[in-house]
């Protein structure tokens, strides 16, 4: 079971930060972009799915694996500068529940990150004069599959941040592994094993959704496999590790 008094803790901790900021990122830049881009085009086509695609191909492809890195590297840093984990660790609670914790924390600013992502694509239409329906069923698939397809690269980055105390060092190798993932998912062999253009996939129609995401039944076996390696892994490393 999870504890309650840790999350609160987490939450102590992290309130009085700038991670806070950092879910503004996206939203900002993409919406900039995106209106600079394709604001014309969008005042004269009056289409919502402009905005949408061209939006979800920076926020997905660019921001939304790193921001996964950046936040993981974040919720873990506090207590490697500040011997927060042997702190933690005393106290009578389960690795495995502070573990979980801090991944769940970073799911939550994922969360949030895809729905400013919404909101931004409203404010960005509306500001084109867009009027035309809006596809209320596409979009909540596309931020929930961004959401599902990020499950991997959260437990690959809660691993690679418990162990390393550097700060830079888990965001080298997301940057490492985001920036190959704009190629690869061009690919139609490649793209769907790839967990680094899983995000971009899954939030772009490609015609083989499975009529839940925007995504094959074999890429979501391949995020959950991964999702599940990565994060056992990262447990299992976490119990034994010593700080």
């Amino acid at each position: 079971m999870l504890n309650l008094r840790l999350f609160l803790a987490e939450f102590h901790k992290i309130k009085k930060t700038k991670i806070w900021l950092l879910l503004f990122i996206s939203p900002l830049l993409t919406g900039m972009l995106t209106y600079l881009k394709v604001g014309d085009t969008l005042a004269s086509l009056n289409n919502w799915e402009i905005i949408y695609s061209f939006a979800s191909i920076i926020h997905a492809m660019i921001f939304l694996p790193l921001l996964t890195g950046i936040f993981t590297a974040f919720i873990c840093r506090h207590d490697h500068l500040h011997g927060g984990w042997k702190q933690l660790l005393v106290q009578p609670i389960k690795r495995y529940q502070l573990y979980c914790t801090k991944a769940i924390f970073v799911l939550f600013f994922i969360i949030i990150t895809q729905l400013l992502f919404l909101l931004e694509i409203i404010i960005v239409g509306s500001m084109c004069g867009v009027t035309g329906p809006f596809p209320t069923t596409n979009i909540l698939k596309s931020l929930i599959g961004g959401i599902f397809t990020t499950l991997p690269l959260i437990a690959l980055q809660m691993w690679l941040s418990a162990i390393w105390s550097s700060f830079a060092a888990p965001m080298v190798v997301c940057a490492g592994l985001t920036i190959p993932g704009m190629i690869i998912s061009q690919s139609e062999r490649f793209g769907p094993i790839y967990p680094w253009s899983q995000p971009l996939l899954a939030m772009l129609p490609s015609g083989s959704e499975t009529g839940i995401l925007f995504i094959s039944t074999k890429s979501i076996l391949i995020v959950l496999i991964s999702f599940i390696i990565f994060f056992i892994g990262g447990l299992l490393n976490f119990n034994r590790k010593t700080y």
